[in-house]
């Protein structure tokens, strides 16, 4: 924002310096000028704020009035204290002596000829990097801000710093613009590979952009959804709250979300229809200021540790759906993309998908370079680290890994020294060396077995997600950690490779701890190591998570207990071990209870069952015996002529059936749900296990001969 000091006496020449800068490609709302009672009371410190904290330059109107004037004298050393470049402009012939403290500034004048006095204001901004296609750096609230950001993602306050996406910003802005009015889709899906840069591009790419085209879009501040989506430090609630500048809670709040972007929308409204007054023009009927609904790192809206997901998209859908002044961007990790193209709430039809490709390896020069020359003082680099530093980066996390090792080498060199190439051969060794030194300052060179078993403690469970997508950061409660592997997770936060913040967890604010970036997970050998031999242990964990996370959705229906068998018993073993339990919430733990309780019933039940077909199938079989018995004294009663093979069948067969009612002979039923048949009584199965070999058919006339003496089936055939 440009800021125009002037008297109230000069509007007109003020509008006509406004207008010059509209002209320019400033927007309407860049450019602070009040024409009303400015200097009263209020409306005065507000103007003072804004030259602190708002605005990158201050445009001094000169005239006779100007100088008269002690409140325009104030501005002017307001802005001179807060460091902000200042443009003394002559609008009028002026008779009163200037004050030395402005004519030490180079002065424009357009008093007598208004082309060449606008075209030395033009050149004077273009010289100092002010105009609507530059950031001013450093940031005025972080005048020591480094110009190597490392593993941290830039915000939009480092958009001066951020180089090497210029054609994908302008393609990305020109598809907001085009969704504002144009096309019916409601978000911009950003996709790339973990390591491409989404969050920077988001922020320090598009935002920053967006933010400046304050008649078209209000940028509310970016969602990160973390562990907590709604209430977390940076979730929607604090979103929609710093945009209000009021604290948001959805529980209590009597306004529905689009009417708190009606309220949103109201002071740029009343801005612009001051300025359109103040030009003389009659409101027009453009589209009211879209409102930017900013998602980073939408992958965790599908962690199974985030509890406020659902509460969450249910309110993006419901805006997105029925406020056509609003819009979403999200950025995800392609492997990740297929949860949000899935998930019902959000139509994917009315989602742009916006590739994020690995930058060009031309772009690395304007990446290595560019920030160094905005730097105070400007940094010297050699041409010759340049060059190396382009060739090695040939990996994956080509671009964390660069940002990691300019940043550490500026930190080891000095910040005034230049970079060469011996000192990046001397202090890192390669691209990839600059997360090994940093452990090896943390660690030491050589770590012994015991500090690196902690270290392992550290990381493994708490911060490493695995899914099927592949390996994540997990973001860790403080509390979640073995107390003895802090004093070396603070040392790894110093070397930047770890991140120590508050959030939201549970419904409680709470300290955490999390990887910086997911290519740590992926370049120190050691915990490479650790995690796939943790692999299998860690998915159990997060399936064991989410199951827990529907289990509770679902009412704690019975229905929703899917743990049984062995993937049960690893969910107890995971729920038994001191550290994995801490990172369980604790409705994992009740969800694992309840499947124990579940699996229990089952078996006592089927223990039941056994033994009821234990007593029915004796019941049986002895009263066969008593046929038997009943049929052999009629033959000796009744004799026939094959009288003593009949009599000798009958006690070979009392012979069989009296084995299987000895206490080895104990029936195992098979479940229905196996391909058993409901018995004579309804109650039991037709199909059995015979301990000894395995199923037979067991009918209501099953025939003993059916099996051996021994107790063993006769007919294989018969196996179910």
């Amino acid at each position: 924002m440009i800021f125009i000091s002037h008297s109230s006496r000069n509007n007109a020449k003020a509008i006509a310096v406004r207008d010059w800068l509209v002209r320019q490609g400033w927007g309407p709302l860049q450019v602070y000028l009040d024409l009303d009672s400015l200097h009263a009371g209020e409306r005065w410190r507000q103007a003072l704020n804004s030259i602190g904290s708002n605005c990158e330059a201050v445009i001094a109107c000169l005239s006779d009035d100007w100088i008269r004037s002690p409140e325009c004298l104030r501005e002017f050393v307001q802005a001179e204290s807060a460091g902000k470049p200042i443009f003394p402009l002559t609008i009028e012939k002026i008779t009163l002596p200037i004050p030395s403290f402005i004519t030490d500034i180079q002065i424009a004048n357009i008093s007598e000829n208004l082309d060449q006095g606008f075209e030395k204001l033009r050149h004077g901004l273009l010289a100092a990097r002010i105009g609507p296609q530059y950031f001013t750096w450093p940031p005025p609230d972080d005048p020591h801000r480094s110009v190597y950001r490392g593993l941290r993602a830039l915000e939009e306050q480092d958009a001066a710093i951020f180089f090497g996406r210029d054609a994908l910003i302008a393609r990305g802005l020109d598809a907001l613009r085009r969704m504002r009015t144009e096309t019916d889709e409601r978000a911009l899906v950003i996709l790339g590979a973990s390591g491409a840069g989404k969050s920077s591009f988001l922020r320090a790419g598009l935002l920053a952009r967006l933010r400046r085209e304050e008649s078209r879009f209000i940028v509310l501040p970016t969602i990160r959804p973390e562990m907590a989506a709604l209430t977390g430090p940076l979730g929607l609630e604090a979103s929609v709250g710093r945009g209000l500048g009021r604290r948001i809670d959805f529980a209590s709040e009597p306004k529905t979300l689009s009417e708190l972007f009606t309220e949103l929308r109201a002071p740029a409204l009343e801005r612009l229809s001051r300025v359109t007054a103040s030009r003389g023009e009659t409101p027009h009927a453009e589209a009211p200021p879209t409102i930017i609904l900013a998602i980073d790192q939408a992958e965790e809206l599908y962690n199974p540790d985030n509890t406020e997901s659902a509460r969450f998209l249910d309110l993006m859908s419901g805006a997105l759906t029925r406020e056509a002044d609003t819009l979403a961007i999200f950025t995800i990790r392609s492997d990740s993309y297929a949860l949000l193209q899935t998930d019902k709430r959000l139509d994917p039809a009315s989602h742009i998908l916006f590739s994020l490709p690995p930058i060009p390896v031309a772009e690395f020069k304007n990446i290595i370079e560019g920030p160094a020359k905005l730097a105070r003082p400007p940094i010297e680099i050699e041409h010759e680290l340049t060059q190396k530093l382009t060739d090695d980066l040939d990996s994956l996390d080509a671009l964390p890994l660069l940002a990691f090792a300019l940043e550490r080498l500026r930190s080891d060199v000095g910040a005034d020294a230049k970079l060469t190439l011996s000192n990046y051969r001397e202090h890192l060794g390669g691209i990839g060396g600059a997360i090994q030194a940093a452990f090896a300052e943390a660690l030491g060179t050589h770590p012994d077995r015991d500090t690196l078993a902690l270290v392992r403690r550290a990381f493994v469970p708490g911060m490493v997600r695995v899914d099927e997508s592949g390996i994540r950061r997990r973001v860790a409660t403080v509390a979640g950690l073995p107390a003895e592997t802090m004093q070396l997770v603070d040392k790894l936060v110093q070397q930047r490779l770890l991140v120590r913040d508050r959030r939201v967890s549970n419904g409680e604010l709470t300290d955490t701890v999390e990887v910086a970036h997911e290519a740590i997970l992926r370049q120190w050998p050691p915990l490479v190591g650790w995690i796939e031999e943790e692999r299998n242990a860690l998915r159990a964990r997060d399936l064991l998570i989410s199951a827990a996370a529907e289990w509770t959705a679902n009412a704690e229906s019975i229905a929703w207990l899917v743990h049984r068998g062995e993937r049960l018993a690893e969910a107890v073993r995971l729920a038994d071990q001191i550290e994995y339990s801490k990172t369980l919430p604790e409705n994992a733990i009740k969800y694992t209870s309840a499947c124990v309780d579940r699996s229990n019933r089952i078996e006592a039940y089927r223990k039941a069952r056994a033994d009821a077909m234990d007593s029915y199938v004796r019941a049986l079989l002895q009263t066969r015996i008593d046929t038997l018995n009943a049929e052999s004294r009629s033959l000796r009663v009744n004799p026939r002529s094959d009288f003593s093979y009949q009599q000798k069948s009958n006690e070979e067969e009392i012979d069989t059936v009296a084995n299987f009612l000895s206490p080895h002979g104990r029936w195992h039923p098979k479940p229905a749900d196996q391909g058993g048949n409901t018995g004579p009584r309804g109650d039991f199965v037709d199909i059995f296990k015979f301990p000894c070999c395995g199923t037979v058919v067991l009918t209501e006339n099953v025939a003993p001969r059916q099996f051996r003496a021994d107790g063993c089936c006769e007919s294989p055939e018969l196996d179910a």
